[in-house]
């Protein structure tokens, strides 16, 4: 099957087409970011057969999107660039391709609203909904992929627990938050559904991958011997989150990667079958245990690392900057035991060499040249402006001298 990823340099879409590859599928990505392109990190990956870009590659983009079977929105939420809805567009006119792509639906704030007030939010502890303070609450986030509007996977993440910016772990299966919210879900994918059918006037099957978040807090019973637990709707999105990164991590340690392939490829399966199809998790099944619970970026680790450091060289006697390397260093051990990077693969590292190496110096230059970090940086500009304006005057005085000769040479062949 020929398969088109957008956004492909994303950790995500890098680890999907690494798993769609393995098991003999043509992975092409389509870039839509201005900034180096040349630097993107699937250009540099094995497991892109082609990377086109949507502004230099049109000719080729347009014959490759013929040839497409399946196309898969990696982008963020909500999507980077305009750019993307415009490729979905031009790929329903050209091929038949079945196409994963973020579902008006899911995003439609009325269709939001109106779900969580018809929903019985008593919540699990027997609680009635009430009043909540931020202060007391935890954020918690469901990540669904759906095909032939069925949960395919599913799994539950929050950024509690001390981790930093864009980190987050992974609530495991069985645990009884993660049922509750599973039902929710679900609840909510039906009314997506049904939305669906009712815009097509008929039968239609809803492909897309959905996040949804909800507030959990905990307070004390009447009795208080106990605590429970009130949960509420707080927004809902559609796009690809990091945590599939762990899905496919841990699949391939125990060898079951063909489920999430199947997921992906195979469109057969609809919500009118006779059997239940388990949506995958993780851990996948009870029985084989996990130990990733969370992804991390080893630069942005680095970066801290080296940023608490040169605090200390500056401050020996910082008490609090000691405090914050000993939690840091006792952090990276921890990322390092449970958790993955949420880019780096030993069979296909280029990806993470580029962008390391690469694509982040490029980017952090041009920043320090944008804001003019330095004092010398805003004099290297005016030299710079003085030297275009120099050449500019240059090329405006020869085309001038031109302009001026051709007249007097026409002048000569009239008399």
């Amino acid at each position: 099957m020929r398969v088109m990823l957008t956004s492909p340099s994303r950790p995500v879409a890098l680890a999907l087409a690494r798993l769609l590859a393995s098991h003999g599928h043509d992975i092409i990505g389509v870039e839509s970011d201005k900034r180096f392109l040349w630097t993107a990190p699937a250009r540099y990956s094995k497991a892109y057969t082609e990377v086109y870009d949507t502004r230099t590659d049109s000719a080729a983009l347009h014959n490759a999107l013929q040839t497409i079977d399946l196309a898969i929105s990696c982008a963020e939420t909500p999507p980077e660039t305009d750019s993307e809805t415009a490729l979905f567009e031009k790929l329903r006119k050209l091929s038949s391709a079945r196409l994963i792509t973020q579902h008006p639906s899911t995003i439609d704030e009325e269709l939001w609203a109106s779900w969580c007030e018809v929903m019985d939010f008593h919540l699990f502890g027997g609680l009635e909904d009430q009043d909540l303070q931020d202060g007391e609450e935890t954020l918690y986030e469901t990540h669904a992929f759906v095909t032939s509007s069925t949960l395919r996977t599913f799994l539950v993440t929050t950024s509690a627990g001390g981790l930093r910016e864009r980190d987050f772990i992974i609530i495991p299966a069985g645990d009884a938050l993660h049922d509750v919210l599973f039902n929710y879900t679900q609840a909510f994918l039906d009314a997506v559904v049904q939305d669906a059918r009712c815009e097509a006037g008929g039968l239609e099957g809803v492909d897309t991958h959905i996040s949804l978040t909800f507030s959990v807090s905990e307070r004390i019973t009447d009795e208080g011997f106990a605590t429970e637990k009130v949960v509420r709707p707080v927004r809902c999105a559609s796009g690809m989150h990091d945590s599939l990164i762990l899905l496919i991590k841990h699949l391939e340690d125990h060898g079951l990667t063909q489920y999430l392939e199947e997921a992906y490829t195979n469109f057969e399966t609809s919500s009118s079958d006779d059997t239940t199809i388990m949506p995958l998790t993780l851990p996948i099944d009870t029985q084989l245990p996990s130990t990733l619970r969370g992804t991390y970026s080893l630069l942005r680790v680095l970066l801290e690392l080296v940023q608490v450091l040169w605090r200390l060289v500056r401050a020996p006697l910082d008490a609090g900057g000691w405090r914050e390397l000993a939690n840091l260093v006792m952090m990276m051990l921890v990322w390092g035991l449970f958790f993955k990077e949420e880019r780096w693969d030993a069979l296909d590292p280029w990806p993470t060499v580029v962008q390391w190496c690469v694509r982040m110096p490029l980017e952090g230059v041009t920043l320090l040249w944008q804001v003019e970090y330095f004092w010398w940086i805003g004099w290297m500009k005016r030299c710079e402006s003085c030297i275009w304006v120099q050449l500019w005057n240059e090329k405006k005085k020869k085309t001038t001298k031109k302009g001026g000769d051709r007249v007097a040479i026409g002048a000569q062949r009239d008399v």
